[in-house]
């Protein structure tokens, strides 16, 4: 007998909340809160690239360019924050946490959807909404960080 879907859908969002969300809730008290904002926003963007690069690739509707989200951070940012960035980005442990974890659990989101008489396109569509969502509220703190560095 297979586990009510209701509770295998309420146990993945929370999930997904927990490896998405959490890691990513600003923390305003830092006297370097553009670069953390910056961080957490690059974070974020990793976590949609991964569904952009999987078997839901169709269902993201603001494909992302890390490159270019790079390129815009390092017009913004002081050099040694920017190195301290990409030195961040390029460490084992950013990759684990925002790129391997998040693929095996995109895959296994997505069996458990399926396994359950849901249907790709809807499962997609569930699967690439949080971290879209995640994505929108980083990037609208990022550029709020970075107004105020203008200022």
């Amino acid at each position: 007998m297979r586990a009510p879907f209701p509770f295998l859908l309420q146990t993945s969002i929370a999930l997904v909340c927990v490896l998405f969300i959490w890691p990513l809730q600003a923390q305003t008290d830092s006297p370097r809160q553009a670069t953390q904002a910056a961080v957490r926003y690059l974070a974020a963007a990793s976590h949609l690239k991964v569904v952009q690069e999987s078997e839901c690739a169709h269902a993201v509707e603001t494909p992302v360019d890390l490159v270019a989200i790079l390129r815009e951070l390092k017009t913004q940012l002081p050099p040694n924050d920017m190195a301290a960035i990409e030195n961040i980005f390029a460490s084992q442990d950013f990759q684990i946490r925002h790129t391997l974890e998040p693929q095996r659990l995109v895959g296994t989101m997505l069996q458990t959807f399926l396994a359950n008489g849901m249907d790709q396109k809807t499962a997609c569509r569930k699967i690439s909404a949080i971290p879209e969502k995640v994505l929108q509220e980083q990037r609208e703190n990022w550029d709020q960080a970075r107004r105020a560095l203008i200022r």
